[in-house]
């Protein structure tokens, strides 16, 4: 009798058939759930998503350094050097002048600098309490704090908590830098 292919596919044990004969019961490796795998890629889209916003603001501040014109106010800068004094800031402090800030604005975690608005430098805004605010954040190293707040809200951004926490930080760090220029102001 002539046997097709079926026939002899049914004659050969399939490897399950074939474990149970031999009297083992070893299981086949188990797949993951495909939510694992989507909730891990929704996760490091997260993360690389607020280290791109992240990165894309610091760069912004790299480029308002590059464009920024060094300040050539003899008195100003002397005033600036006569206040980090004060607040026991031993780091040297650069100012420039640059057009696209409405406030004076610390930039810099290793070589700080303070950009002044293009109107400040010789103007009365620049008064010993701005300042006083402007050195305040480098002295409590708060461009290095925010930083690593941004780091932190990267790695938990699907938490909520964490924006409060940043929120907060970058709030209270403000209010410190309020009060230590209005303290060392008053002395």
């Amino acid at each position: 009798a002539a046997s097709t292919v079926a026939d002899v596919a049914d004659d050969v044990p399939s490897a399950s058939h074939a474990q149970v004969v031999q009297g083992t019961s070893r299981s086949l490796p188990q797949r993951r759930p495909p939510i694992v795998g989507i909730l891990l890629a929704a996760y490091v889209c997260g993360v690389l998503l607020v280290l791109l916003r992240t990165a894309t603001a610091w760069r912004r501040v790299r480029l308002w350094r590059a464009q920024a014109i060094p300040l050539s106010d003899p008195a100003l800068e002397r005033r600036c050097r006569d206040l980090a004094c004060r607040i026991g800031l031993q780091r040297p402090v650069s100012l420039s002048v640059f057009v696209q800030v409405s406030c004076p604005t610390q930039v810099g975690i290793l070589a700080p600098e303070i950009l002044l608005p293009e109107a400040a430098p010789g103007a009365v805004r620049v008064t010993d309490a701005v300042l006083l605010h402007e050195l305040a954040h480098v002295r409590l190293r708060s461009v290095f704090f925010g930083l690593v707040g941004r780091l932190a809200a990267a790695a938990h951004w699907y938490n909520p908590l964490i924006w409060l926490a940043v929120r907060g930080e970058r709030m209270s760090g403000e209010q410190a830098c309020d009060d230590w220029a209005t303290a060392v102001g008053r002395d």
